[in-house]
C-alpha cells in the first residue's frame, strides 16, 4: 500500500482521504490553520470518516457508493508535515485555490514528488511558471485529471455522502514525456480507472463543467436569485433551449481541440454515457433522467458569484477562449456565456480568467505550446534587433 498527502479538507478532500484509507492506503488529510474547522471534526471523530449509506433530502432518499468508515493516518494543519509525509500529493480543491496552495507548498517540494490537482485546468503550467519565477529547481512530476472522479458532499462532521464515482477518469501529465512514469505511479494511489490522455491540455477538454455549469447558471440566474436556489439545477435549468446552447459550446469545443491535434475527442454524451454507465442520447435527455446529479434536489446557485460561474467561467471557458484564439476558431456560443458572466460579476474574465499569459505561454505557437506540453522546457522566443551597417538596415534574430 502506499502513502499520500491531500491538500484540502472540502467535499472532495475528506471524500479522497475516505476512499483512499479505505483501500489500505496511509493518507495524511491536510487543511490550512485558517480553513481547519472540518479536521477538527475528524479528529474529535477518532481521526474516522464516514461514508453514509444513503442520503435523505425531503422525500427524496439516495443510495451512496462504498459506504463504510475509514481511518485516517494523519490529520495535519503543517504543511511541511503534510509534505514530508508522502511523495504523492493530490491537491483536489477549487481551481481560484490551487495558486494559493502552492504557492505554501513550493518551500517544501522535493525531487521524486508527484502532485495530481483535481482538476487540473492547466495548473501545471501556472505551477511551473511559479516555480521559475520564485528560482526553484526541483525534479517535480505534475499531473492532472478532467474533474474530480466523485459526486459528493460533506453531509455533517467527519461525515460524507458518494453518490456517484466516474467510471473512467481523464488523466495527463507535465511534462508528457513522463506519461509512463506518471501512470505508474499513479495506479499505485489512485482507486480510479484512469483514461491517459496525450497531455494535459487535452484533458482540459474533458472537464465538462465547460459546458454545463456556466451555461445554466447564466441563463437561468433570474429563476435562481428569484427561487433562492429553490431549483433543479439539471432537469429544470437545462431546458431544450439551454441545452441547444450547451450543444453548441460542444460542437466548439471538439472543433478547437481537433483543430489542435487532438482526435477522437468525445462529445459531452459520449463521455457523461462512459462516466456513469448512462444510455442517453442527447445533453437534454441526460439532464432529464440522470440518476444521480438530479438525486440532490433544489440545488441550483443563488447568485452568479457562487462556483458555478466564478469557478468555471475564468478556470475552465476562458482557457478554452484562449485555445480557440490560438487556432484561429470562432467560438460563439462560448465567448457569449463569458460575456454574460462578465456582466454578472464585474469582472473581465478574458483578462482576469486562466490566460495564457497567467499560464506563462503567451504569444507562442500552437506547435510550441504543445512541444512545451511534452516536454516542459519553455523555449525563450527569440528577438529582433537592428544592427545599423548603413540607411536600409533590416532586422536580425538575436538568439
Amino acid at each position: 500500500m502506499a502513502k499520500v498527502t491531500i491538500l484540502g479538507a472540502g467535499n472532495a478532500g475528506q471524500t479522497a482521504a475516505y476512499h483512499f484509507s479505505s483501500k489500505g492506503h496511509e493518507v495524511c488529510l491536510y487543511e490550512h490553520p485558517n480553513f481547519a474547522k472540518a479536521l477538527d471534526a475528524i479528529e474529535a471523530n477518532g481521526n474516522m470518516i464516514e461514508a453514509l449509506g444513503e442520503f435523505k433530502k425531503g422525500d427524496i432518499v439516495i443510495k451512496g457508493l462504498i459506504p463504510g468508515k475509514a481511518k485516517i493516518a494523519k490529520i495535519s494543519k503543517d504543511i511541511k508535515e503534510a509534505m514530508d509525509f508522502a511523495d504523492t500529493i493530490i491537491m483536489p480543491v477549487p481551481a481560484f485555490a490551487q495558486a494559493n496552495i502552492f504557492q505554501q507548498v513550493m518551500p517544501y517540494l522535493r525531487d521524486g514528488h508527484m502532485l495530481i490537482t483535481l482538476p487540473g485546468n492547466e495548473s501545471s503550467f501556472i505551477f511551473a511558471k511559479m516555480m521559475r519565477e520564485a528560482g526553484i529547481q526541483k525534479n517535480v512530476l505534475f499531473c492532472e485529471g478532467a474533474s474530480i472522479p466523485y459526486a459528493c458532499r460533506i453531509v455533517g462532521p467527519a461525515k460524507v455522502f458518494i453518490g456517484g464515482l466516474k467510471e473512467a477518469f481523464e488523466f495527463g501529465c507535465f511534462p508528457a514525456n513522463r506519461t509512463e512514469e506518471a501512470v505508474k505511479r499513479a495506479k499505485e494511489v489512485l482507486p480510479l480507472n484512469l483514461d491517459v490522455k496525450s497531455n494535459v491540455i487535452e484533458v482540459h477538454f474533458y472537464n465538462f463543467n465547460m459546458i454545463v455549469h456556466p451555461s445554466t447558471a447564466c441563463l437561468n440566474m433570474g429563476a435562481f436569485e428569484s427561487r433562492n436556489g429553490e431549483f433543479y439545477f439539471y432537469k429544470e435549468g437545462m431546458s431544450p433551449s439551454t441545452s441547444k446552447v450547451q450543444q453548441k459550446m460542444d460542437n466548439e469545443r471538439i472543433a478547437i481541440g481537433e483543430k489542435l491535434g487532438f482526435k477522437n475527442i468525445m462529445t459531452f454524451v459520449e463521455a457523461i454515457n462512459l462516466w456513469y454507465g448512462l444510455k442517453v442520447k442527447s445533453i437534454r435527455e441526460f439532464a432529464e433522467t440522470t440518476p444521480i446529479h438530479n438525486a440532490f434536489g433544489h440545488d441550483a446557485p443563488k447568485s452568479p458569484k457562487e462556483r458555478y460561474i466564478s469557478e468555471d467561467t475564468p478556470y475552465v471557458l476562458v482557457p478554452m477562449h484562449e485555445y480557440g484564439k490560438l487556432v484561429g476558431l470562432s467560438h460563439p456560443a462560448i465567448e457569449s456565456i463569458i460575456n454574460i458572466s462578465d456582466i454578472y460579476n464585474d469582472v473581465d474574465y478574458f483578462t482576469e480568467g486562466r490566460t495564457f499569459e497567467k499560464m506563462g505561454i503567451a504569444s507562442l505557437s500552437a506547435k510550441e505550446i504543445l512541444a512545451y506540453a511534452d516536454t516542459g522546457i519553455l523555449k525563450a522566443k527569440k528577438k529582433t534587433k537592428l544592427v545599423k551597417k548603413d540607411a536600409k538596415a533590416r532586422p536580425q534574430l538575436n538568439a
